[in-house]
């Protein structure tokens, strides 16, 4: 650490301890990146600098993030979603899709189950409608992918429920199995015929 270097921080961050100057230069926390920090999240301390910086949450991030409409995200919020792998392209492709009402907290969740836009584009397509945020999460979590519910639909000739999509995989009931009763001509099942 250099005394330019603690000069700048004490003019960006005003009086700051030996030990927060060495915080900051040790979690490689520039002086460029607490002033753009700060113009873009507002008054932020030595901890929560260094914790975004951790977190690897950039100024373009965050400038980002506003761009796309939000909301208010304090330094938890950003860290939580940057922990999480929510990108600004994953944010940007789930409210292209039409999800409007994706808030931090269920972007969050939807990241930490898997889910990604390519699976919600696939579902959407494969069901002829956007599904629900919660179904997505709700599919991906009992391992319901977009080949499974492709493979069922044409098996089984019918429009299902995700209710019916899930019922089918915890019931282990497996394309394999549907393609084997129709090749012994059982091609006009239910979804409850083979539960």
């Amino acid at each position: 650490m250099t005394s330019a270097y603690a000069g700048k921080m004490r003019q960006l961050l005003g009086e700051t301890t030996v030990g927060e100057l060495v915080a900051l230069a040790n979690h490689g926390v520039s002086t460029r990146y607490v002033a753009a920090m700060r113009r873009e999240v507002g008054e932020v301390g030595v901890e929560d600098l260094v914790r975004l910086a951790n977190a690897g949450v950039t100024t373009e991030y965050v400038a980002g993030m506003r761009r796309l409409d939000v909301g208010e995200l304090g330094t938890e919020d950003l860290i939580r979603l940057a922990n999480a792998g929510v990108t600004l392209e994953w944010f940007s492709a789930m409210r292209w899709m039409g999800y409007s009402d994706l808030t931090v907290e269920r972007a969050i969740q939807l990241r930490n189950a898997g889910v990604t836009p390519d699976y919600a584009a696939s579902l959407r397509i494969l069901n002829r409608r956007q599904v629900a945020l919660d179904d997505l999460r709700m599919l991906q979590n009992q391992g319901v992918d977009a080949e499974y519910v492709a493979a069922m639909l044409g098996l089984l000739r019918q429009d299902l429920s995700i209710e019916q999509l899930v019922k089918l995989r915890n019931q282990g009931v497996s394309v394999e199995m549907v393609a084997s009763l129709n090749a012994l001509g059982y091609s006009k099942l239910a979804p409850d015929d083979v539960i």
